[in-house]
């Protein structure tokens, strides 16, 4: 954990903050609770302000559809443990840009953009959209 207790010390631009909050979370800290609940806290506001249009690896707004599946992932496990109204919202957004980018068959690409697909790129956005849909 201590190097994902360094990244999230990073500066906003630089820190893989969804993927390094899911990693926090799966080791039992939640937001604000739990060894590392004040990182996942952090990530939690770290990625408010760009939700919906998802944070590639560095950051990056807009060019991975890679991370804003795991951004969007990230927003349904925070907002299925807090019930936190402005979570709810970012959630909605950005599982609205993943229906607005699947294409004719049914996938997804790596950018934003409803053309071809990739079956991992796919896999990345079913999963969030599923969970979000379940109300988790």
């Amino acid at each position: 954990m201590g190097a994902l207790v360094e990244d999230m010390d990073r500066p906003p631009g630089t820190r893989e903050s969804p993927r390094g909050g899911l990693a926090f979370m799966a080791a039992g800290n939640l937001p604000g609770r739990g060894k590392y609940g004040d990182n996942v806290q952090k990530a939690r506001f770290c990625h408010r302000q760009h939700a919906g249009i998802g944070v590639d690896r560095l950051g990056q707004l807009a060019r991975s559809m890679y991370g804003h599946g795991f951004a969007t992932l990230f927003l349904g496990e925070v907002y299925g443990m807090t019930q936190d109204e402005d979570v709810k919202e970012k959630l909605q957004k950005a599982v609205r840009l993943i229906q607005k980018t699947q294409n004719r068959e049914g996938g997804w690409r790596y950018t934003p953009a409803p053309i071809d697909a990739d079956i991992s790129v796919t896999i990345c956005e079913i999963w969030p959209a599923g969970g979000a849909r379940r109300g988790t």
